[in-house]
């Protein structure tokens, strides 16, 4: 009988876990972005939205299983197994940022913040409205702290190819300064707002 190690198979787990999350971050970078705490116990949670809505959630497993053979044993270095967990993580990551997208999707669907162009192009028009119904914060410099975008990697680079010809246009950079200068006032509103309830 082998000799049981229990701070050895402590460490061992730990760096397990590292590399699992690791691996997810790298298969899905929006998840990497995201803040998570543990919370040790209950089936749900609850948030509240900007205009003061409670939304209860329930919690969806996300789990993978390691299967390995006994056959696999004599050839399972740790560099292989941590690749095995390496792979799960990825799984994992995949899932879980699949499963996000269709909660935003849902959310942005029912606060009506949905854009669907239909098989049509972005045009100038329509990306100001996108802009203007998202909320958008400003450092203590005033320069705005754009959301994330995510997209295919296909209509990113068209998106951007896009901007970089839009910015030519005086029209549509008046229009969109402007949305920034409405954008900016309503932050620091809000901002006064919070300090006075404080």
């Amino acid at each position: 009988m082998l000799p049981d190690v229990p701070k050895i198979k402590a460490e061992i787990m730990k760096a397990f876990n590292r590399q699992l999350i690791e691996a997810r971050d790298t298969a899905s970078p929006m998840l990497a972005r995201i803040k998570s705490f543990t919370q040790h116990e209950g089936e749900n949670a609850s948030f509240q939205r900007t205009d003061g809505t409670v939304v209860d959630m329930k919690y969806k497993e996300s789990s993978k299983t390691l299967n390995i053979s006994i056959e696999d044993v004599p050839e399972l270095t740790l560099d292989k197994l941590f690749q095995k967990v390496a792979d799960l993580g990825k799984q994992m990551g995949q899932e879980q940022a699949q499963a996000l997208l269709d909660l935003l999707d849902e959310t942005t669907k029912r606060a009506g913040n949905s854009f669907d162009l239909k098989g049509k192009q972005l045009t100038k028009s329509i990306f100001l409205k996108m802009i203007g119904r998202i909320h958008i914060s400003f450092d203590r410099h005033g320069k705005p702290q754009m959301p994330a975008l995510w997209a295919n990697p296909k209509q990113i680079t068209n998106f951007q190819q896009k901007m970089e010809e839009w910015s030519k246009d005086p029209k549509f950079t008046a229009s969109l300064n402007s949305l920034m200068e409405r954008k900016r006032s309503e932050f620091y509103e809000r901002a006064n707002l919070r300090t006075l309830a404080d």
